[in-house]
């Protein structure tokens, strides 16, 4: 769908409502990172390290060979224990000195909880954007959605112009089963797919359907 990936060095938002799949394409975004040598960081609010092995294990995604090696890193931050800035330099800190490649940040609302004016939030993001930019680290946050009343009510996300690249993702319910979906919303300095897709989890990994899928009509 994006003809090659995400580009080196971009930030992306993989926006979506609650159990669209959000965490598991971000853990697989890591684990396709360390099996090209890409030292790869978790850095999340709501998953602990045993919560997040165990989920990826049940999508075929093994982390067990790097978490003893300088290649993987996972760091977990309940919500409203840390203040925003701290965070900041907490994520900087670990790029640098981990010398990572790509991260996952699991979620935005994280550091929304730990701003004590949730006004400044935009500006926030804008700026941790652009610090993850000059690092060159390639970036995928996950950002969470209101459940649409109709598939044709979208927005694209409260931090939208921070973002190269924005992911959609959706379910609907169509003969009495529960399809995900995935479209790109936007992506900067490339070609992409525009079409909706239907995609699947399972314990065999993150499938993604060729054809094009009409959500309107619950088909191809």
């Amino acid at each position: 769908m994006l003809k090659g990936g995400v580009l080196s060095g971009s930030v992306t938002s993989l926006f979506g409502p609650p159990g669209s799949g959000k965490t598991l394409l971000g853990l697989a975004f890591l684990h396709d990172g360390l099996k090209n040598n890409e030292r790869s960081l978790y850095f999340g609010f709501y998953e602990t390290r045993d919560q997040m092995l165990s989920r990826s294990r049940g999508i075929g995604l093994d982390f067990s060979p790097y978490l003893d090696s300088d290649a993987f890193y996972f760091e977990w931050f309940p919500p409203t224990e840390q203040l925003i800035d701290e965070l900041f330099e907490k994520l900087v800190d670990l790029i640098n000195d981990k010398k990572i490649n790509r991260v996952f940040i699991d979620g935005i609302e994280g550091f929304k909880l730990s701003a004590i004016f949730s006004d400044r939030l935009p500006r926030f993001i804008a700026s941790l954007t652009i610090k993850l930019r000059s690092l060159g680290v390639t970036a995928i946050f996950s950002e969470e959605a209101r459940l649409p009343s109709d598939i044709r009510d979208y927005h694209s996300g409260e931090y939208s112009a921070a973002f190269e690249n924005i992911i959609y993702l959706r379910y609907i319910e169509t003969a009495f089963q529960v399809k995900r979906l995935i479209n790109i919303y936007k992506v900067r300095s490339c070609s992409y797919d525009i079409a909706i897709h239907e995609f699947y989890i399972s314990n065999n990994g993150i499938v993604v359907e060729e054809g094009s899928f009409n959500p309107l009509v619950g088909e191809e």
